[in-house]
């Protein structure tokens, strides 16, 4: 009687070994799984990351019809987090985020429409945006015109930064509350208005893993010491921040990023004073400086700090070494014909090194390059999806 064939004998232990072979159980923050319980949400895939967070499509099903968001993700144990005390920061700095941003509702402010707190993760469902950031916006225009690119035109930048400073006046003014890392990164462009493509789309303030309530009652006293609060830095990212992305594929460059978040250079955006500070600030005259940071970029495609050296780049800022001359040639002061001057005074006056002189919020929607702007843009208080309670 012959024994089984060496094929059959193959067969034989590739059955036994696949019957050994355990599959792995998807975690909870999965593609293809529900958040929580019964939430009705599925997780779909990455489109953004960061050092503790990551951000994915989510959807579910409401009037037969499909319903796609976004979801940011922070587990209750990173696995890039090595040491309790620092998840415990993690944690800290994450719930201090969503106590703040689940009050705010403007109509140019990303809105946080509910949250899911599970013993994994905590699930944060937002708009899903799908026109990229304004950063992504300039560095599409260069790929496209090259070193010829000088800056948006100034209905563009005009659009921008008007609904830009709606948003901070609207923290500042209304929910007494500094941002403390606006840049170009934290800028989304929402292109879902039936008018997006040819007006430009709208912008949405995201990313309050920095924010915090005003400290002083005026800019007076912006320079008196505040109680240090740990772990609470003056320039950001915030350790839950997170880049999203335009076009997430598996082995692309964002799949594979390191957990820093350096790329997204704060540090350009920081106002001297926090530099120079040896404690916490929490100064509305920061958010400005980097408001007019963001106006510069847009205006001549450049930022006004900018240096491979962190060191040389700290001198720059503290000395406000920038260059005016790239704004006399910029299309939208070209294009603004007298208003011109308006908006390089706008410039100066949120760039300016002495926070007493430089301009606040309600000075920089008073600026006469957008006069107009509130009958045709509102003031972002309009009936608005968002504040989540």
């Amino acid at each position: 009687m012959s024994g089984p064939s060496p094929a059959g004998g193959f067969l034989a232990q590739f059955s036994r070994n696949r019957a050994n072979v355990v599959e792995e159980a998807p975690e909870p923050d999965d593609e293809g799984q529900e958040i929580g319980d019964h939430s009705g949400w599925i997780i779909g895939r990455k489109i953004g990351y960061g050092g503790f967070s990551v951000v994915k499509e989510v959807y579910t099903m409401e009037n037969d019809k499909r319903v796609v968001r976004a979801v940011k993700i922070v587990r209750k144990q990173p696995p890039s987090v090595k040491k309790e005390e620092e998840n415990e920061r993690v944690q800290a700095e994450f719930e201090h985020e969503v106590s703040i941003w689940r009050f705010l509702k403007h109509k140019y402010i990303v809105p946080l429409l509910s949250v899911y707190d599970t013993p994994f993760a905590t699930f944060c469902i937002t708009k899903l945006n799908q026109g990229g950031t304004l950063h992504d916006l300039l560095r599409s225009r260069r790929q496209m015109y090259g070193p010829t690119e000088r800056g948006l035109s100034a209905n563009l930048a005009k659009r921008y930064t008007y609904q830009l400073a709606a948003a901070i006046r609207y923290l500042h003014e209304d929910v007494r509350v500094v941002h403390r890392d606006i840049k170009l990164e934290n800028c989304l462009l929402d292109m879902t208005a039936m008018d997006a493509k040819t007006e430009g789309g709208n912008v949405l303030l995201c990313d309050f893993g920095m924010a915090d309530f005003i400290h002083n009652e005026n800019r007076d006293h912006e320079n008196e010491e505040v109680e240090e609060e740990p772990n609470h830095g003056n320039i950001g990212p915030s350790a839950t921040s997170s880049l999203l992305s335009l076009t997430t594929a598996p082995g692309s460059a964002l799949e594979s990023r390191e957990t820093t978040l350096t790329i997204l250079g704060s540090l350009e955006y920081a106002a001297p004073e926090l530099i120079s500070a040896s404690h916490t600030l929490f100064s509305p005259a920061a958010d400005i400086w980097a408001f007019g940071v963001v106006l510069y970029t847009l205006l001549t495609g450049s930022l006004p700090f900018s240096h491979a050296m962190k060191e040389k780049l700290v001198v720059m800022i503290e000395k406000t070494q920038w260059d005016v001359a790239p704004l006399y040639s910029c299309p939208a002061v070209r294009e603004s014909g007298v208003a011109g001057g308006a908006i390089i005074d706008l410039v100066k006056g949120c760039l300016t090194h002495d926070v007493q002189e430089r301009w606040d919020v309600e000075r920089v929607l008073g600026c006469r390059w957008y006069s107009g702007c509130k009958a045709f843009y509102g003031d972002g208080s309009e009936e608005v999806e968002g504040g989540w309670r």
